[in-house]
């Protein structure tokens, strides 16, 4: 008589906690997807509105340039450290992390009294703007 093996499978077993994406609620897709084109418009919101910045603030025109480019390097940066950051601490804490810094960083950039300010701002802001996806997408 024949035993019966086991059926042996190289793959993880998938977690019972976490469900899939649509098993999630209409509302809460919507809100990820407004959110990532919220996050990604401060990046490429900026192209146009550099120039403008360094004129109001009497600034090198110049210095436009910085205004985007720097903005890049932290947003690349910034996946270097949040992707490990998520592993260790959780999605949800760097998340709600990041999602605040780059909040409270739109608001001093706004309010930014010169072009220095503004491109030390634009720094944080792309720094934590990087914590979306390595968040969202774990």
């Amino acid at each position: 008589m024949p035993t019966s093996r086991p059926i042996i499978s190289d793959a993880p077993p998938m977690p019972a906690t976490r469900p899939k994406i649509l098993d999630r609620a209409p509302l809460s897709i919507t809100f990820f997807v407004v959110l990532a084109l919220v996050v990604l418009s401060q990046l490429y919101g900026a192209l146009v509105l550099g120039p403008a910045s360094a004129l109001d603030l009497g600034a090198d025109p110049g210095t436009s340039e910085l205004v985007q480019s720097l903005f890049g390097v932290a947003y690349a940066i910034g996946f270097l450290v949040w992707g490990p950051a998520v592993d260790r601490y959780g999605a949800t804490r760097c998340f709600l992390i990041g999602l605040t810094v780059l909040l409270a960083a739109t608001v001093f950039v706004a309010c930014a009294p010169s072009m220095s300010w503004l491109l030390g701002g634009r720094i944080v802001q792309g720094a934590a703007a990087a914590s979306f996806a390595p968040s969202v997408f774990s």
